[in-house]
């Protein structure tokens, strides 16, 4: 049986392009990746600190650029392990 492996990150610095959206504090989380009996599955969890209340439609926003990020990332572990 493989052990479970984990890639830790937190934020060193941050650019905001977008001016509505409240400025990020902090930002730590990390990927697990887990071995299955099919290939293995990335679990990725973030948690951030922001300066002030979200927009209308934040939540939103984040969804569509989180599943963004994941199909990206599919692509490139596909192009690099197949």
């Amino acid at each position: 049986m493989q052990k479970e492996k984990r890639i830790t990150f937190e934020m060193v610095s941050n650019e905001q392009s977008l001016l509505s959206f409240p400025k990020v504090l902090s930002s730590k989380g990390c990927y697990e990746i887990k071995h299955q009996a099919e290939g293995y599955t990335i679990v990725y969890f973030e948690e951030a600190r922001i300066g002030s209340k979200l927009p209308c439609g934040a939540v939103s926003m984040a969804k569509k650029e989180a599943i963004r990020f994941l199909e990206g990332l599919k692509e490139h572990v596909e192009r690099k392990c197949y």
